[in-house]
């Protein structure tokens, strides 16, 4: 659906707060801590350096140790941990669920 642009965004059924930016979408975020699962590479390193950027306090967790270092030198996050999460049955060395 294209929007139009002679329409406000109400009356096109859009919130007209709507975020300019993720940087205002996301500046609550500022002194939060938040876990990126996946957070060493791809996407999930993405999102890990945006909110890092935006002073959320970052926890990273990646199946690859190598990510991991690399990621952690450029992000310098609280936590940096080896962790799979991809099943109900995860594993994390500082996890107590198992």
């Amino acid at each position: 659906m294209a929007l139009r642009k002679d329409i406000r965004p109400r009356e096109q059924g859009l919130s007209s707060r709507a975020p300019v930016s993720a940087n205002d979408l996301l500046s609550g975020l500022k002194g939060q801590r938040v876990l990126v699962a996946a957070g060493a590479g791809g996407i999930g390193f993405a999102i890990a350096e945006t909110l890092s950027r935006l002073g959320a306090r970052i926890a990273i967790c990646d199946v690859s140790d190598e990510a991991l270092v690399t990621a952690s030198r450029k992000l310098d996050p609280e936590v940096a941990e080896l962790a799979d999460v991809s099943s109900r049955h995860y594993s994390c060395s500082r996890c107590s669920a198992r």
